[in-house]
């Protein structure tokens, strides 16, 4: 699959491509101790030690074979947004600076991407969230997305999580 690189914006945002130049603050946003707490990335001693997965994700957003976005506010990259899975349907993961969490712009994200996908073709939008992240699941729920009976435990940082899924279909 590959998807049409057009930057998306909505009201407050920009959601667009990272570069190099994005590759440092990716790295600083991961391995913020809040972020990892329920965003899935391996557990470093120092932000320097970020600096492979903040690379990795960077050099991803180019590759029209995966949905990679970097979140921007007046040019600071705030978040990130990325596909998980795709097969006959995308599942998304993502991620916010603590700092930006409780003023709706992972709401905001969410549904202009799950829009984007919709209109590129995709018919089912999906993601992944650890059960006691009620968080992202008012987010998930805001953008109209239901939970499905999908469901998986995970071990990350020594603690069993449960994983639960939530669904939209294009209408």
């Amino acid at each position: 699959m590959n998807f049409t690189y057009k930057p998306l914006r909505t009201k407050r945002l920009l959601i667009r491509k990272m570069d190099d130049s994005d590759s440092k603050k990716t790295a600083i946003l991961l391995s913020n101790r809040q972020v990892t707490e329920m965003y899935m990335v391996p557990d470093y001693n120092s932000a320097e030690g970020y600096m492979d997965p903040g690379c990795k994700i960077a050099g991803m957003s180019p590759d029209e074979t995966r949905f990679v976005r970097g979140i921007f506010l007046d040019d600071i990259l705030i978040g990130i947004i990325h596909d998980v899975e795709i097969s006959d349907y995308v599942e998304l993961g993502y991620v916010l600076n603590p700092k930006y969490w409780n003023q709706g712009y992972m709401s905001e994200t969410l549904n202009e991407c799950i829009r984007y996908l919709f209109a590129y073709g995709i018919g089912k939008v999906r993601a992944g969230v650890f059960e006691e992240n009620t968080a992202s699941i008012r987010v998930m729920e805001k953008c109209n997305m239901k939970r499905i009976p999908t469901e998986e435990s995970i071990i990350y940082q020594g603690i069993t999580h449960e994983v639960i899924y939530y669904e939209i279909e294009k209408v």
